[in-house]
């Protein structure tokens, strides 16, 4: 097998989709664990972030806004009894990588 390397594009393309995946997996384990509603659990990330709730919900369709943003978001999750990591909500090129060379490999047909 030919080793892959993922373009720049496809890296960053890859970030912004395990972002997105993030933000969903993050209110889905804040819902679970405060048994809040959405949009409580949204005025909470908006004070622990020090942003306005437009910026916030943006985050569903562009990832965590940068590394600050995440690690409050993480910060309010560990108070909550989340654990959630910085990774999980802002990706590392490693990780996209990873995700890029899985996807080669398993889906098509490389």
């Amino acid at each position: 097998m030919r080793h892959y390397t993922p373009s720049h594009l496809e890296i960053n393309a890859m970030s912004h989709e395990l972002s997105q995946h993030g933000y969903d997996s993050y209110l889905r384990h804040m819902k679970a664990r405060t048994s809040l509603k959405t949009d409580d659990i949204v005025r909470m990330m908006v004070k622990a972030a020090g942003l306005t709730a437009i910026q916030v919900r943006k985050w569903k369709k562009d990832g965590i806004a940068n590394k600050a943003c995440a690690k409050a978001q993480c910060k309010l999750a560990e108070r909550q009894g989340v654990c959630f990591g910085v990774h999980m909500l802002l990706p590392t090129k490693a990780v996209c990588q990873q995700w890029l060379a899985h996807d080669r490999h398993n889906f098509s047909g490389r």
